[in-house]
């Protein structure tokens, strides 16, 4: 299609989370090859000066390469995804169900730095052409994702623990190590915010936050295959529990040695 050849996506290349989405926009057709652009690699193109840079770092820009409008955010994804989802573009034009999604939008772009931290990327931060995509730090986000987060994670450990109480008292123990492998990433990441400056503390929650969240995730398949059957699951459940384990442990480390690193995460 033409159309897709005449827009481009400009992309934080320093977010695992943005990386990775636009490059399935690329990979399935909706844009082009030459589709996406990371504002590491943005030269003085006409549309620049189209753009709202202080508003690229919260909503990623989708520019029009003939000149037209530039969409930002929600808007530029539902115009990418509507060549997929027909419908989209009409749901989105109902207000309550736009407003939501949109609020989606910006608890997971104001949080993108502790969703999927990144080792700082093409230049080891943020910046690039002196302009610097970081997000703003948004209170009010951070806290919404971190009291969702604290909501959701212990509902979904508490379910897993009533099918660990009917398999045995092998897999009780091995859960016992999970708790253990989540307590030595919360001293960890404690250990920071207790010493971190003022500005780093609540990165340090947001950074717990999500590696709680990746264990809790972790179990999902453990908690679908308890609903359809009937068998027992005792391997299974072993094997979930230790990877969920391994993932908490590992992500809670690589986390805090970035947290030591000045400039690698979003204040």
């Amino acid at each position: 299609m033409a159309t897709v050849n005449e827009k481009a996506i400009i992309y934080d290349s320093t977010c695992p989370l943005c990386v990775w989405y636009t490059n399935k926009f690329v990979e399935t057709g909706l844009l082009g090859p030459n589709g996406r652009i990371s504002f590491n690699d943005l030269q003085e193109q006409v549309f620049i000066k189209k753009m709202d840079l202080h508003r690229s770092k919260h909503e990623i820009p989708l520019v029009d390469l003939t000149g037209g409008t530039t969409l930002y955010g929600l808007d530029s994804l539902v115009h990418l995804l509507n060549p997929k989802i027909p419908f989209l573009k009409t749901l989105m034009k109902i207000k309550p169900i736009y407003w939501l999604a949109k609020g989606l939008y910006y608890l997971v772009s104001y949080n993108r730095r502790v969703i999927a931290a990144g080792n700082g990327g093409d230049d080891g931060g943020g910046a690039s052409n002196n302009f610097d995509c970081t997000p703003d730090f948004n209170l009010p986000f951070r806290a919404l994702y971190i009291l969702l987060v604290l909501f959701l994670s212990p509902f979904l450990f508490a379910q897993f623990t009533k099918i660990l109480l009917a398999a045995s008292d092998i897999a009780m123990c091995i859960h016992g190590l999970v708790i253990g492998s989540f307590f030595s990433v919360f001293i960890l990441l404690a250990s920071c915010l207790l010493f971190a400056p003022a500005k780093l503390k609540v990165e340090c929650m947001g950074q717990l936050a999500t590696v709680l969240l990746l264990g809790s995730l972790v179990l999902l398949p453990t908690l679908g295959l308890s609903l359809l059957l009937p068998f027992n699951l005792l391997p299974f459940i072993i094997l979930n529990l230790l990877l969920s384990s391994w993932l908490m442990f590992k992500e809670g480390k690589r986390r805090v040695s970035l947290l030591t690193k000045p400039n690698q995460l979003a204040e």
